[in-house]
């Protein structure tokens, strides 16, 4: 049996299956919030397009967007992460899906940024428990600083796209 989900309440098929479920419950919410004209926030990996799409549907619709983007500048840091939780009795993601979500994410960081009426970037390469507040970008266009010591994904997939590449 499919997920069910109509106008107040979703039917979840099997107990197994509820993790896989958590995507489609909550893109159901968010159209239901934004049918609504009502506020809301979501977590991503920012792996897929859709998610930017959706910034832009709720910038169409009128909303404020606001983007937090969390990267590291070595994807190794993340698998090595991953290895942790998973010690800790924690969900394991596979090595190459993680590889895979940490480039299609910071490619579509630029796009999404567009999409945002302000942008604040973290680098979290470093201790696991602090980040390094890099900056922020207003409307897209207008980029404040927090660091001279700027990462690398930050130049090479925010700084570069939006100077055409003459930083």
């Amino acid at each position: 049996m499919p997920l069910d989900c109509a106008a107040t309440r979703c039917t979840i098929p099997k107990a197994g299956e509820v993790g896989y479920l958590a995507s489609p419950v909550s893109d159901f919410l968010r159209r239901k919030m934004m049918e609504r004209d009502r506020w809301f926030f979501f977590e991503t990996v920012m792996s897929s397009r859709n998610k930017v799409e959706l910034m832009r549907q709720a910038q169409g619709a009128g909303y404020r967007t606001y983007l937090y983007y969390i990267a590291t500048d070595d994807v190794r840091i993340n698998i090595e992460r991953v290895a942790a939780r998973v010690q800790l009795n924690g969900h394991n993601v596979p090595e190459a899906k993680i590889r895979a979500r940490y480039l299609r994410s910071l490619e579509l960081l630029a796009e999404a940024i567009h999409y945002a009426n302000r942008a604040y970037l973290f680098d979290n390469s470093g201790d696991k428990d602090s980040m390094l507040w890099v900056g922020e970008i207003t409307e897209g266009r207008i980029l404040n600083l927090k660091t001279q010591n700027v990462p690398e994904w930050v130049e090479k997939y925010v700084i570069d796209p939006m100077t055409g590449g003459q930083a």
